[in-house]
């Protein structure tokens, strides 16, 4: 009898290996939201000039490296979505993603409501036209960002002409910007995503642990019965 079980457990614990769920892209988009980056490089205690959409009113704002971008998204599926951005000592409430694209430099001029925080998530467009522009160097590749042990699936893009050269790390399916590097002149900001909201974010870690304590269990029982056998 001791056979068949030990048999029996094996198979057991190979399915339980097999089946196991991986924690893997999580994440959701819904409103509100809330996002922090923390500043990894820019012009040390550098002081910026933000203007409004219309460039009628503008503010000054203060950065430097590990200064936080707080992030609250109002209605994140939309590319055009309203947002609340806190950089430094400066707090814009209720305006438009394309605001703070212009301000911090995220993306390229000749391609509006295409970057931001929020991207287009129209994938092959964005290849299509980023093949158009007129740039020295551009690249666009599926990748992974590993962030609280979870891992995401995103979109590197990078770009660069005489002027301007930037990076892009981008959520595949929701478009949420998740890191950043920017020079454009004599303007340097680089960030990555320090927070997400966990509310948004779906666990697998209650049925990962149940996975997980069946796996050693069976361990456990096929390695009582293997000294068991060799005893007797």
């Amino acid at each position: 009898m001791k056979k068949p079980i030990f048999i029996f457990l094996s198979l057991m614990l190979l399915v339980t290996i097999v089946t196991s769920p991986v924690i893997s892209d999580p994440y959701y988009l819904s409103s509100p939201q809330t996002v922090t980056y923390t500043v990894t490089n820019t012009n040390s205690s550098a002081s910026y000039a933000w203007y409004n959409s219309n460039f009628t009113e503008s503010w000054i704002y203060s950065v430097s490296n590990n200064t936080n971008i707080d992030l609250e998204l109002n209605d994140p599926t939309n590319v055009n979505t309203k947002l609340n951005v806190t950089i430094g000592n400066l707090t814009r409430n209720n305006i438009l993603d394309s605001e703070a694209d212009a301000n911090l430099g995220i993306g390229y001029w000749n391609m509006t409501n295409i970057f931001g925080f929020i991207s287009s998530t129209n994938w092959s467009t964005v290849s299509e036209i980023l093949s158009m522009q007129n740039f020295i160097s551009w690249s666009f590749d599926g990748s992974n960002y590993t962030l609280d042990e979870i891992t995401y699936s995103v979109m590197e893009i990078s770009f660069e002409d005489n002027f301007q050269k930037t990076s892009l790390v981008y959520h595949m399916n929701t478009g949420l910007l998740f890191s950043a590097e920017i020079a454009i002149g004599g303007f340097i900001l680089s960030f990555d995503i320090k927070s997400l909201d966990p509310s948004f974010t779906t666990s697998s870690s209650s049925s990962t642990l149940n996975f997980n304590s069946i796996i050693y269990f069976n361990i456990f029982v096929i390695a009582f019965y293997t000294l068991r056998t060799k005893l007797h």
